[in-house]
């Protein structure tokens, strides 16, 4: 997955994962650099659709 940062219009590779400390009951988190973030200010630029399937609620708003 790719997502821009809208703050400063840098682009990042992010992954999902449910293998962080920030996942809670299973649900994928978003990791950027191995941080997990949220999608204020972020725009996905692109996704595959296994990934797309896994995007939490909270991000499907910042899907273009």
């Amino acid at each position: 997955m790719r997502i821009k940062n809208l703050l400063n219009n840098r682009e990042y590779d992010a992954t999902l994962t449910t293998e962080h400390a920030a996942s809670s009951f299973g649900q994928a988190v978003v990791i950027v650099e191995g941080d997990a973030i949220d999608p204020v200010g972020v725009e996905i630029i692109e996704i595959n659709d296994a990934e797309r399937e896994q995007l939490p609620p909270q991000w499907q708003a910042v899907l273009r």
